[in-house]
């Protein structure tokens, strides 16, 4: 997490940086920074965990799909198998744990947001 933030912080920064759309070519809708409107740090944060629980989603359905490819290809081989079986399980795990942390981090924007908007 921290290199993750080292290297995107600059990318944010300058992001934060440009609320009128100037140039520098992070700011788009495909990439959920919308340079148009003034984007608070609250929905910037958002993003970035959008982006990466996205990708460690992906990651996760690769090693389902690579648990079950080794559970298929064992040919009777029992520890093949295993392991197999103990990848997708942990796959599983791993996928709700991803989907949780989607809503833990939804659920304190929220409150973040609200906060500053009562107060």
């Amino acid at each position: 997490m921290l290199v993750v933030a080292l290297i995107a912080g600059p990318a944010i920064a300058q992001a934060a940086s440009l609320p009128g759309g100037g140039s520098g070519g992070i700011c788009s809708k495909l990439n959920g920074l919308n340079c148009n409107n003034v984007t608070d740090v609250n929905s910037l944060i958002l993003t970035v965990i959008n982006w990466i629980l996205g990708i460690t989603l992906a990651i996760d359905v690769l090693f389902m799909i690579f648990g079950g490819f080794l559970y298929i290809t064992s040919a009777g081989n029992e520890d093949r198998a295993k392991k197999g079986k103990n990848t997708v399980v942990n796959a599983i795990i791993g996928l709700v744990i991803i989907i949780l942390a989607y809503f833990l981090a939804n659920v304190v924007a929220n409150y973040f947001s609200n906060v500053g908007a009562t107060a």
